[in-house]
């Protein structure tokens, strides 16, 4: 029986876009390996990060991640490359946009091949439930995020993957302030005190 190898250094990032969450990821000191449909967003992280890539911290994959391994119609928005989805409709918003076929693999056989990561980021538009569905509950990170539908039953997911604790963040009131220690109970109080 095969087991499946631990990363405690590494964190997978499914739906790099611009890098922003890379490079965090990066400075905090952790190995990355970026997933990105996107061939242009690839090439200009490849740029971006040549150091990172140079020293064999940052891995970037240009495929799509699906429920199964294959070729999907990939709809870049070219009004908001952040809305780029292989769900025609969130692709195709704004009207401006074009179709490019991109190989697709599953999430499973990514951690298959690079080890089970510390922490999962999936941010791909319309498509994270469908990208967790491939996973088993030995696949299961110790933490991973996910964007939330209504619509879709991404916790009944995440319960059957043994997550118990979920932490839930509406994105509407979601600040880009600095990060805050843990430890530094006085500073958070104030910030939320300052944001109601």
């Amino acid at each position: 029986m095969n087991t499946i190898k631990q990363s405690p250094d590494l964190i997978i990032d499914v739906g790099m876009c611009d890098g922003g969450d890379t490079a965090y990821y990066l400075h905090k000191g952790y190995r990355v390996l970026a997933i990105e449909a996107d061939p242009l967003l690839c090439e200009k992280a490849r740029g971006t990060f040549s150091e990172a890539v140079a020293g064999e911290r940052l891995q970037i994959l240009n495929v799509g991640i699906a429920g199964s391994s294959g070729s999907l119609t990939f709809y870049r928005n070219l009004t908001n490359l952040g809305q780029s989805s292989f769900d025609p409709e969130l692709g195709k918003t704004g009207g401006k946009y074009e179709q490019i076929t991109v190989d697709c693999v599953t999430l499973a056989s990514v951690m298959e091949r690079h080890g089970v990561p510390h922490y999962l980021k999936v941010d791909i538009e319309g498509f994270d439930e469908i990208s967790l569905s491939t996973l088993r509950p030995e696949l299961a990170p110790p933490y991973i995020s996910a964007e939330l539908n209504f619509a879709e039953s991404i916790l009944e997911r995440l319960k059957e993957l043994g997550y118990l604790t979920f932490k839930l963040i509406n994105q509407d009131f979601h600040t880009s302030s600095l990060e805050i220690a843990q430890d530094d109970t006085m500073w958070r109080m104030l910030r939320k005190m300052g944001r109601l």
